[in-house]
């Protein structure tokens, strides 16, 4: 496309441009335009919800965590690797830092502000075996259920070593 042949088409496209809104078809235009991006923000934030959705893996694992005790028992040759297991999920996925960290029990501060999760893990030695407890509880009283799904996936990690959802884990 030579020189001119572009001239005459910026002035086409700028005499139909004119003769649009010369004719009143502007305001029509710019509504078009405006619902096209109405709906593709609509768009937008439909495909990120769809998104946020669990996988089936994902439904099966919480299924599964549902029913794991916050109270269990595991034999003195594992607890020890059980024990660092809970630290570090405690240290990793906790809103507030440690309180106490002994042989018997670990403990976070209280959190602040009203957002967060305290976490107390306690270790009862029964001869061969632990008794292991595991409490979270919430700041807010409405993220109780969260609350108690930490403590289930804690429980789980301390008894199979096995993380596979982190993004599950409410902070």
């Amino acid at each position: 496309m030579g020189i001119d042949e572009q001239r005459t088409s910026v002035m086409g496209n700028r005499t139909l441009l004119t003769a649009l809104v010369g004719r009143g078809y502007w305001h029509e235009y710019e509504k078009r335009v405006s619902r096209m991006g109405f709906t593709l923000l609509t768009l937008i934030v439909l495909a990120s919800c769809a998104s946020s959705q669990l996988s089936s893996s994902e439904q099966d694992y919480l299924r599964r965590i549902l029913s794991t005790p916050t109270e269990f028992e595991i034999p003195e040759d594992s607890v020890q690797q059980a024990w660092m297991r809970a630290q570090s999920f405690i240290e990793t996925y906790g809103t507030s830092g440690l309180q106490n960290v002994t042989d018997t029990i670990i403990r976070t501060t209280p959190p602040n502000r009203g957002v967060g999760f305290r976490y107390t893990v306690t270790r009862t030695p029964q001869g061969q075996t632990s008794r292991i407890s595991i409490e979270v509880l919430a700041a807010d009283l409405r993220s109780g259920p969260v609350a108690d799904r930490n403590a289930r996936i804690l429980a789980d990690y301390m008894q199979t070593g096995e993380l596979p959802y982190p993004d599950l884990i409410a902070r």
